[in-house]
């Protein structure tokens, strides 16, 4: 097996036959074609990466995934909207607050199942859109 490689990235594994148009290598015995992202290479040595830099690789995309699931909803100036509704403990904001609350506690306890063979389960939807809308959350507190 030859093993296709773009700057320091596998894009991709060919037969032994393959030879060319893309730059690439053979594979080195053993080679496991469920891990590509696993090795870089790097000065014509093809490394894997230690175990802790993927583990924190899968806890950096899951924390990715929650906070784009948050964000697709709400953020920037509407977090301060949400915050001074919490702050007088509306209800509309209350319920947003809980919600997001719901996703980060969720996000912490996936983070804690993290391991180097684990699946990784980016799918926040389960937690439905946001209860109420920006708009509802100014009209809730007066602007």
């Amino acid at each position: 097996m030859k093993l296709v490689i773009k700057d320091t990235k596998i894009i991709a594994t060919a037969t032994d036959a393959y030879d060319g148009p893309e730059f690439f290598i053979q594979a080195p015995e053993g080679f496991d074609v469920n891990r590509l992202s696993d090795y870089s290479y790097i000065n014509d040595v093809l490394i894997e990466k230690p175990e802790t830099h993927r583990l924190e690789e899968k806890i950096f995309a899951l924390w990715s995934a929650a906070d784009r699931y948050t964000s697709n909803y709400i953020s920037g100036v509407a977090v301060g909207i949400l915050t001074i509704g919490v702050l007088q403990q509306l209800p509309k904001a209350m319920a947003v607050n809980n919600w997001s609350r719901s996703i980060w506690t969720e996000y912490y306890i996936r983070k804690s199942q993290v391991t180097i063979n684990s699946v990784d389960n980016h799918d926040f939807s389960s937690f439905g859109p946001m209860p109420h809308t920006v708009p509802e959350l100014q009209k809730e507190i007066g602007l």
